[in-house]
């Protein structure tokens, strides 16, 4: 069934329809999708923050107790207090961040007997220096305390290695899906434009059909509409040179000519 106009127009305002609700749907979901991953990235940014924060801390800790039992000076105590308070708030975050990742989670409950056992260690420096300077020198010479705080570096250079790799790959993902996005985005579009493109060629070839049909029907009617008026004026007895004079004179009024001849055979 040969279909109208009216039906082919209709028939690509659907599809141009159905294609723009594609795009807002797969946009939709992309974007939510985007979102995910870059706060997942914000996330992994905070995860590191967190550890860069653990590690200053105890180096403050360290730093603040060897300027106290070098000079006996109890203000060196405070950046020690108050780095001891830093500690479990940085790691409280650290671990709340990586609850999902098991891996962090061992890594952190490592790291929390290492931050305890430099704590521990600290104060028995802290406690020495009160009673005998020699003592504390020696304990602090002993570089227990180093091998400590290299022990915390390493574990939280192997937790933020865990996060730089996973930072990488949800970077890739978010630009991967950046790239799909455009790639799928431009094809829809490239779709529009030919569906519109084909409606636009079917309504000219349509409207060029229409015109050429009414141009042969004002011919047709414009013949017809000529003969029946030369008929009526001819209608009834004439003789030949009347005849003649009434015929060409209603041509040359309707085809708007100038000047005409009839030639009569005898």
């Amino acid at each position: 069934m040969k279909m109208t106009l009216s039906r082919k127009i209709l028939m690509g305002f659907v599809a141009c329809t159905v294609i723009l609700i594609a795009v807002a749907i797969f946009s939709f979901k992309n974007s939510e999708k985007f979102v995910e991953t870059n706060q997942w990235v914000n996330h992994t940014h905070e995860v590191l923050y967190e550890f860069d924060q653990l590690q200053i801390a105890t180096v403050d800790a360290e730093t603040g107790t060897r300027g106290y039992i070098i000079t006996g000076n109890v203000s060196f105590l405070e950046p020690y207090q108050n780095s001891k308070e830093r500690i479990n708030e940085h790691f409280d975050k650290a671990k709340m961040l990586t609850a999902d990742n098991p891996v962090q989670q061992q890594n952190l409950e490592v790291l929390k007997k290492l931050t305890q056992e430099l704590t521990l260690h600290l104060e028995e420096c802290i406690t020495l220096r009160q009673q005998d300077f020699e003592k504390a020198k020696l304990l602090t010479a002993s570089g227990k305390g180093k091998q400590i705080e290299d022990d915390i570096r390493r574990n939280i250079l192997q937790s933020k290695n865990i996060e730089s790799n996973l930072l990488e790959k949800r970077k890739q993902s978010s630009e991967e899906d950046a790239h799909d996005f455009n790639r799928i985005f431009i094809l829809l579009m490239v779709i529009i434009a030919v569906v519109l493109v084909v409606v636009y060629l079917i309504i000219t070839a349509n409207l060029s059909a229409l015109k050429k049909a009414e141009e042969e029907s004002n011919n047709i009617n414009w013949l017809l509409s000529g003969n029946f008026e030369l008929n009526e004026k001819t209608r009834g007895e004439w003789a030949e040179r009347d005849l003649s004079q009434v015929i060409i004179d209603q041509l040359c009024s309707y085809l708007k000519a100038q000047i005409g001849v009839i030639y009569l055979f005898e």
